[in-house]
Parts: structure tokens; C-alpha cells; sequence
């Protein structure tokens, strides 16, 4: 309960029920017992092992945590743009990877697919582990292993219906 309370501001939380119900049933905190946060560094409190640390490096962890200035003046020169009520998937892509952010807002090839789908996690080895934010990857690989599920259970409804009229 006390950490909805310390990260107050956040756009949106991910809590169960109970938390949120416990938090609501608390007294109202006065805003001066409210602290910013935001410049705040919790590098330390990740517990973050050693080998990972080692592969990905502190700074592409932290971009897990830290969002820089550069992408919320390009997000909000986009959104001021006049293209912006008409952009398409494909212009935007193109207009993240022109103002150099085209890692967080990734469109993978056949092969990075391939290579997204062959699990659930990351391959700390893999090329796409090197060169995206680790928080795109993680978003890809859950779609990925979205579509090898539907994949499996577009199969066996395909077989089942396929058993109902074999002769």
C-alpha cells in the first residue's frame, strides 16, 4: 500500500484489487507529506544480477525508469504536427526511427520475428537484445508468444474441425 502512495503522479498503475482497495481506505495524505520522486534513482533497489548487469549495462536498465527530455519534445512536437490525425502505422515508424527513437517504436523484420517467437524470454546473446530498449523487447516477445499461442490453438481448432469430416 505504501509504495501507491510513494509513486504518486504515475500516469497508471498495475495493482490487485486489495491493494487499491487498502490504499483507498486509508486517510488522505496531505500534499505536503508528498515527496517528488521523479529525479529519483532506484538503480540500487533493483536487484538486478550480476551477469544481467553485465550484458545489458546499468544505462539500458535505466531506460526502464528514465525517460529523456529529447522523446517528450518529440513526442510532443508529433503530436502537434499537422500529420499527426492522419499518420498511418508505417509513417510513424519512419517518423520514430528519423528522430532516432526507432527502437522504442520497433517494426521487426520476418527473420527478428523468427527470432522473438522461439521464447518466452530474451536471448541475453541475441542481437535484438543488444539493440533495442529492454522494455520494447519484453512487449515484443509477449506479442510473439501471443501468436505462437493463437497459432496452436487456431491448429487445433483447424484439426478438430478437419476430424468431423473425414469419411
Amino acid at each position: 500500500m505504501a509504495d501507491v502512495a510513494l509513486t504518486a503522479g504515475c500516469d497508471a498503475y498495475t495493482v490487485p484489487f486489495a491493494v487499491l482497495r487498502d490504499f483507498l481506505a486509508q486517510r488522505v495524505i496531505e500534499h505536503e507529506e508528498l515527496e517528488r520522486k521523479v529525479e529519483a534513482d532506484y538503480s540500487a533497489d533493483l536487484g538486478i544480477s550480476g551477469k544481467l548487469l553485465g550484458r545489458l549495462g546499468m544505462e539500458r536498465i535505466k531506460r526502464l525508469y528514465t525517460v529523456e527530455p529529447e522523446f517528450i519534445e518529440f513526442l510532443e512536437e508529433l503530436r502537434n504536427s499537422r500529420e499527426f490525425a492522419t499518420i498511418d502505422g508505417q509513417g510513424l515508424f519512419r517518423r520514430f526511427d528519423r528522430a532516432g527513437f526507432g527502437d522504442v517504436l520497433f517494426a521487426p523484420s520476418a527473420a527478428e520475428w523468427n527470432e522473438l517467437r522461439k521464447s518466452k524470454l530474451s536471448d541475453l546473446d541475441s542481437p535484438l537484445t543488444a539493440s533495442m530498449p529492454i522494455d520494447t523487447l519484453y512487449s515484443l516477445l509477449a506479442i510473439g508468444d501471443f501468436i505462437n499461442f493463437q497459432d496452436e490453438m487456431d491448429k487445433a481448432i483447424r484439426d478438430s474441425i478437419e476430424n468431423l469430416f473425414q469419411w
